[in-house]
């Protein structure tokens, strides 16, 4: 691994967080195995002058330039809704990602604290793509409007909670 001391800290606090990782130092990379194994990896891209560390997964369906569009108006639509992450759409490839970044700058944390700090992350961007996965390949094969799309990702945690519920209930 380089020598960087913000890289070495991020790979330690991820490693004691239990994740299993692989370690690109020329890159700046870390690919951080998933608990989805539809996702199966986390990409996160070390900046160390900003001292920041963003996680990705590509979503495995490249959009045809003619659903642009639609894919785009969903991406602005769930970025508007989400707290801790957001989509992006590469418009070169039809590459589509979520993304869920961490800056710290100044901001010291040891190496259990940071580890917290970026598991939260990384759960982040796994929730993010988990629940518009499925969502964003009816958009791209044109079977949901982004609108409809948009409010069933939006209606979801509600409808994660009713099930919950019904489970603790019997139905």
């Amino acid at each position: 691994m380089s020598g960087d001391p913000f890289l070495a800290l991020v790979v330690e606090a991820l490693a004691s967080a239990g994740r299993e990782l692989e370690i690109d130092a020329d890159l700046m990379a870390i690919d951080i195995a998933s608990a989805d194994p539809e996702i199966g990896s986390v990409l996160g891209v070390v900046r160390p002058v900003a001292r920041a560390v963003t996680f990705y997964v590509v979503h495995p369906t490249l959009v045809p330039a003619t659903e642009y569009p639609d894919v785009a108006a969903l991406i602005l639509r769930a970025t508007s809704d989400l707290l801790d992450a957001a989509l992006e759409i590469d418009f070169s490839t039809g590459s589509v990602a979520y993304r869920s970044p961490v800056l710290l700058g100044e901001l010291e944390l040891d190496a259990e604290s940071l580890g917290q700090l970026l598991v939260a992350s990384v759960e982040a961007v796994e929730a993010t793509a988990a629940r518009y996965r499925d969502l964003m390949d009816a958009v791209i094969a044109g079977e949901l409007t982004p609108e409809v799309a948009a409010a069933q990702a939006r209606r979801a945690p509600l409808d994660d909670l009713q099930a919950q519920v019904d489970e603790l209930d019997g139905r």
